[in-house]
């Protein structure tokens, strides 16, 4: 599917729809902006055009590599007392304090402090 297509199939949705192509010819800016896109973008070639291309799309420079969060996510979850790791569950099982700690035969009082603590 070409990007025009995409961008056709995509302009529905209730957010702008932004085309990144290799080419960053007028005509085919001109073809994406028919088909209903709100802005076109070169892909970057090299550091700076990247910097500027993050710079026009509002975000910020990337977070840090997802190796570096993972580890440190790791080191928060071996911190965990065991009953840590149970209220834990709980919570991404989408259980509310009250129904945890009646699980774990704790008060919900207990279940928010070792919230509080990971």
């Amino acid at each position: 599917m070409s990007g025009q297509e995409t961008v056709r199939k995509l302009t529905p949705l209730p957010c702008p729809v932004i085309l990144m192509a290799s080419d960053g010819s007028v005509a085919l800016a001109v073809k994406a902006m028919k088909a209903g896109a709100a802005d076109f973008i070169e892909k970057p070639r090299g550091r700076s055009a990247a910097a500027r291309n993050r710079w026009r799309l509002g975000r910020r420079p990337q977070s840090p590599p997802m190796t570096r969060r993972k580890f440190q996510a790791e080191a928060r979850l071996a911190n965990l007392s065991p009953r840590g790791r149970d209220v834990l569950r709980g919570l991404l099982a989408g259980k509310l304090n009250n129904l945890i700690a009646r699980d774990l035969g704790i008060s919900p009082r207990k279940v928010e402090v070792h919230k509080a603590g990971s």
